[in-house]
């Protein structure tokens, strides 16, 4: 019997061995989640879009981090990811819709695990000529464990 690796608790907190660290990536704008997946036949599948999203992001994340010499932080150090995001028109959207398919996207390229990000929406704008989502990834500032709160 092969035992598995013991995950470290979300509740504790790595330090970061590279604190100073930023990535910063310029994506293209994200296949929302209501057109990311398709069902067929009780199963759900990912779109032709979506995958072509992620593999996309995936070389724009892979560049950069050669070109930035960042370095990947391990299991149970907390990230910030912070998204700003230029429309290319006033049309009604929502932000929030996109954060899967980003993350997906980074997930074993810029870090192991989504589940050590905490997504920051920052900025909605509108460029018309260069619609985009810019992408900030640093390490959260390391204070030990998580402390109970207390009310």
């Amino acid at each position: 019997i092969t035992m598995a690796k013991e995950q470290p608790s979300d509740l504790v907190r790595k330090r970061p061995k590279h604190p100073r660290q930023k990535l910063q990536l310029t994506l293209p704008l994200a296949v929302s989640v209501n057109h990311l997946y398709s069902f067929r036949r009780g199963k759900r599948f990912m779109t032709k879009k979506g995958i072509k999203y992620m593999q996309d992001v995936g070389l724009i994340a892979s560049s950069a981090i050669r070109k930035q010499k960042y370095k990947v932080e391990e299991e149970g150090v907390w990230l910030i990811v912070e998204l700003k995001y230029y429309f290319a028109d006033l049309r009604r959207r929502d932000c929030h819709n996109m954060h899967k398919i980003v993350m997906d996207s980074l997930e074993q390229i810029v870090f192991k695990d989504d589940r050590w990000v905490l997504v920051q929406d920052k900025f909605v704008g509108l460029d018309r000529d260069n619609p985009r989502i810019e992408v900030t990834v640093r390490a959260m500032s390391y204070d030990g464990a998580m402390k109970e709160v207390k009310k």
